[in-house]
């Protein structure tokens, strides 16, 4: 059945008409039966569903999930096929019903949205945006109706446009046109490893069921430097020309929590001023921490929602994730270097589109490959990187592409990358690298009142933003550095029991660490004055 079938052609329409024209019942009780008939009806057409982020009728003709909150869509299935009209005051009531059935005998199921694995069949299924889904058992790519499986799909098909599998496609389109066009800059990781890196990330993203924490991906580059096509090429190969890029408003937290809620991938563009509340959110989304929301159709009652989205995100700078030190630890941060020459944005989109169906038959073949990986291997790498769920993914896709060692690089590294940025404008790395100059602070062991006197001091002398201001505040943000100044130099945290305080000690890296070798304790201030003129010195 079509949507645009009419009223007049469905069954149940005519028993509708006759008791909206039956003037010997009254009008709440009409429409009561009609609410009554409608539910019955779709019933035997579909199912309704109670889920965490609000009540659907799943329709089993169109393969697809309607929002039971009066959007146009449902008020035009509603209207085609019992001749009820949103404008009517009836409509309301008739929706009310519908609630009210989703609500008390709705289905309790998962949103899906985009791809789904199942770890136990080990199947990965990913819609086609049509009603139907691309069923990945890791020997062939099937399309299957929505629902198959009991996995249901609620698409956004306003936006998302469908796309077809080619078993036949041309090779090389993925990489041609999402992974070799991004223009990346060499720094601690090589521009082969940022390009290795950013795929496996693209992979990853079709299999967020089995990673509860998801690493962000950072495209960090100057204007000029292509990041925000290279990100929108991405967005619009996957959804198609209708999706782009988003933007974060100051003011509009709720709007990021609902985004990152619902969408599967969430791309924002150019986050390069400082919002309060946005490390935070970052951070908790990327560790797979929930969000509280209000319910749907309640006043003040609220549930916890988890961050479902893989977020990708431009800036020029690191600027938005100060004051959360964990936050560069959860973030893919790749460089991009300025654009020698430049393609006009349209032939770029243009190039996407043509060669859509070729770039996600390929990538349907690569996922393909991988679930054949997964159910040919029980082995689960053991990681000791910070992204675990991400790195643990990874390491198993290097091993089907014989490059594992050379993945284990490129995560150590970018490990050290991302301590790079932590420490880019951070006071105490500016006062720690000068003071540990001086021999006799190395492995010293001390209290971190003291560390205040002689940092601040180093500070004030070299003209340093120092923001501490007393021992207290400087220990809690070492504790919030301890993993990124493991990266830097070694760095070491012991309660003492007594002062029921902790002491602090710190080596460079090239200094084996040995706690047994006593060490002399300087003078702090002549200390302070030699670090002060090496620290001189160096600016």
């Amino acid at each position: 059945m079509k949507l645009n079938q009419s009223a007049e052609t469905y069954g149940v329409c005519p028993v509708i008409d006759n008791l909206r024209k039956d003037g010997n019942i009254m009008g709440f009780e009409r429409w009561r039966k009609i609410g009554q008939i409608v539910i019955a009806d779709l019933k035997q057409n579909g199912r309704f569903f109670n889920t965490t982020l609000g009540l659907f009728f799943f329709d089993n003709d169109h393969r697809r999930a309607f929002p039971l909150d009066g959007n146009v869509e449902l008020a035009a299935l509603i209207n085609r096929r019992y001749g009820i009209n949103p404008k009517e005051h009836g409509f309301k009531r008739v929706l009310a019903d519908l609630q009210s059935e989703a609500v008390l005998n709705g289905q309790k199921a998962e949103i899906r949205r985009l791809a789904h694995y199942d770890s136990q069949k080990k199947v990965l299924y990913l819609s086609r945006f049509d009603g139907y889904v691309y069923r990945l058992d890791g020997n062939s790519v099937v399309p299957v109706p929505n629902g198959t499986d009991d996995v249901f799909f609620f698409d956004h098909r306003l936006i998302w446009e469908p796309y077809s599998y080619l078993a036949d496609a041309p090779k090389g389109e993925l990489d041609r046109q999402l992974i070799e066009g991004i223009n990346f800059a060499g720094f601690i990781l090589s521009v082969e490893e940022q390009r290795r890196l950013v795929k496996l990330w693209l992979l990853a993203v079709f299999f967020g069921s089995i990673q509860p924490t998801k690493i962000i991906l950072l495209l960090l580059g100057e204007q000029g430097s292509g990041k925000t096509s290279a990100l929108r090429r991405i967005q619009k190969c996957i959804f198609g020309a209708r999706a782009d890029l988003l933007s974060i408003e100051k003011d509009k937290q709720d709007g990021f929590v609902a985004t990152v809620t619902t969408d599967p991938l969430a791309l924002f563009d150019n986050i390069d001023e400082r919002v309060s509340w946005l490390p935070y959110a970052l951070s908790r989304l990327a560790t797979g921490v929930t969000f509280s929301r209000r319910q749907l159709y309640t006043t003040n009652f609220k549930v916890e929602f988890p961050g479902v989205s893989w977020l990708g995100i431009t800036s020029r700078t690191v600027r938005f994730m100060e004051n959360q030190p964990d936050l560069p630890e959860r973030t893919l941060i790749l460089r991009l270097d300025r654009l020698r020459e430049r393609q006009a944005e349209e032939e770029l989109l243009t190039a996407i589109a043509e060669h859509r169906n070729e770039i996600w038959s390929e990538l349907l073949e690569d996922l393909n490959r991988v679930v054949r990986h997964f159910r040919q291997t029980t082995e689960h790498p053991r990681v000791h990187f910070r992204m675990a769920d991400f790195a643990s993914f990874a390491l198993q896709v290097a091993a089907l592409w014989g490059c594992r060692p050379e993945v284990e690089q490129s995560l150590a590294k970018l490990e050290a990358s991302q301590a790079e940025f932590v420490f880019e404008e951070e006071p105490i790395h500016q006062v720690l690298e000068p003071w540990l100059m001086i021999e006799a602070n190395q492995g010293r062991n001390v209290e971190a009142g003291m560390l205040q006197q002689e940092w601040s001091r180093l500070a004030t002398r070299n003209a340093i933003i120092w923001p501490f201001a007393n021992g207290k505040s400087l220990g809690q943000r070492l504790v919030q550095l301890e993993d990124a100044l493991n990266q830097k130099v070694r760095f070491e945290v012991t309660p003492d029991p007594h002062t029921k305080q902790n002491r602090y000690r710190f080596w460079p890296k090239q200094v084996a660490l040995d706690p047994e070798v006593p060490v002399t304790v300087a003078n702090d201030s002549a200390d302070a004055e030699v670090a002060g003129t090496v620290l001189a010195l160096r600016d």
